[in-house]
């Protein structure tokens, strides 16, 4: 008996324990990773996917390498990764992930559905045009969830000809997919339900309301065609660091030139990303900053002693000191740009220059990503994010 109610005392502890220390049950794990399920597209990289799967693993593909690993969710939208030993700590908000270097990744099944009707897509001759019509769009999300769901790959296929389809059928994609346990019929299934009609033109003016790029990022549209922006680095350079160590102050900007070759003036600029707040979005024109001189980057002289004399024992350079810079940063005037958002879209913004711009190199960037070039910021070092930066060049007589 003694030995009996000695292991009821420790169970109800155990149970106890569990409670305090806010384990979540086995459906409600389960219910997360069904929510989360799905191929999220990384904004600044489109090229960069994540495939969460609904067991509990999940599959990157980053800088054309290939990783695999376990992810868990926690209360209130805290996403760990783990790979190996190592964890990265990200937010999910709906359908969107925020990584531990403040990059956006977005789920690429969820985009919202146009509020404007579409032109009608051919159907073969074996599938009657009425079932095509009926019913919620299939898309990527929901193809992987059957697959891992473990219905029959016939079924899917079924599933994929009955239905209106937006699949996203890029190589990295299908990958992804393949990754995530659909199968090579499907996955031809979904490439064929994408296959366009060979008349229909790539690119239209967005005043046809057709033609609008399908995937997030920034274009440029220049009264012909869409362009899709290349994210390109942004640079940091800390000009300035007590030799004590600790932040250091800094300047940051692109190095080289555009990633894309020079395109004429475009008449307006697309940005396309969900949960966008377009106030945070910016247009300037850059300008070369070749160098510095040490003392420019003292932001701090409520800590530091600015007394020339004193920056060699403080900070190990002179006062004067020249510090190589070589980038091209923000101008501190922005462009005045007239917004507006593209009804056709849910979540992309047609942004108008007020003049037409002038031969130079531009970044779009949002927020504080990228700094005006008369702006000095603290930072431990290390890699910054990426923007959109682009060249406009002479227009042809």
């Amino acid at each position: 008996m003694q030995r009996s109610g000695y292991l009821i005392v420790m169970a109800m502890l155990a149970s106890a324990a569990f409670r305090i220390c806010g384990q979540d049950s086995l459906q409600v794990v389960q219910e997360r990773r069904a929510s989360a399920a799905g191929i999220y597209q990384r904004f600044d990289v489109p090229d960069d996917r994540l495939s969460l799967n609904a067991d509990g693993t999940f599959s990157l593909l980053q800088a054309g390498k290939s990783y695999q690993g376990t992810f868990r969710i926690f209360s209130g939208g805290a996403l760990s990764l783990v790979i190996g030993k190592n964890v990265n700590k990200c937010t999910l908000q709906g359908n969107t992930i925020t990584d531990g270097h403040g990059s956006t990744w977005i789920k690429m099944d969820a985009t919202p559905e146009p509020s404007v009707a579409k032109e009608p897509r051919p159907v073969s001759g074996n599938e009657p045009a009425q079932a095509r019509s009926k019913g919620s769009v299939l898309r990527n999300g929901d193809v992987i969830k059957m697959a891992q769901a473990g219905l029959d790959e016939s079924i899917i296929v079924a599933k994929i000809k009955a239905s209106s389809c937006e699949f996203d059928t890029e190589p990295d994609t299908l990958i992804a997919l393949k990754t995530s346990g659909v199968s090579s019929a499907v996955l031809k299934a979904m490439t064929d339900a994408s296959v366009q009609p060979q008349t229909e033109p790539r690119n239209r003016p967005a005043a046809s309301g057709s033609g609008l790029p399908a995937s997030y990022g920034g274009f440029l549209f220049d009264g012909t065609q869409y362009q899709s922006l290349a994210p390109a680095k942004i640079s940091v350079v800390v000009g300035l660091r007590l030799r004590t160590g600790g932040n250091g102050f800094a300047v940051d900007g692109f190095s080289g030139n555009p990633p894309q070759s020079a395109v004429p003036a475009p008449s307006e600029i697309l940005v396309y990303q969900q949960n966008i707040d377009i106030a945070s979005v910016h247009l300037a024109r850059l300008e070369f900053v070749r160098s510095l001189q040490a003392y420019q980057f003292n932001i701090a002289t409520a800590t530091v002693n600015p007394r020339p004399d004193l920056y060699p024992s403080l900070f190990g350079v002179e006062y004067n000191q020249e510090v190589p810079i070589s980038l091209w940063r923000p101008r501190e005037q922005g462009i005045p740009v007239r917004t507006e958002p593209v009804v056709e879209r849910n979540g992309m913004f047609r942004l108008v220059p007020e003049a037409t711009l002038p031969p130079g190199k531009y970044a779009l960037y949002f927020g504080d990503s990228i700094h005006a070039s008369g702006m000095i910021f603290t930072t431990p070092g290390g890699a910054a994010g990426t923007a959109y930066y682009f060249e406009v060049r002479a227009a042809t007589k």
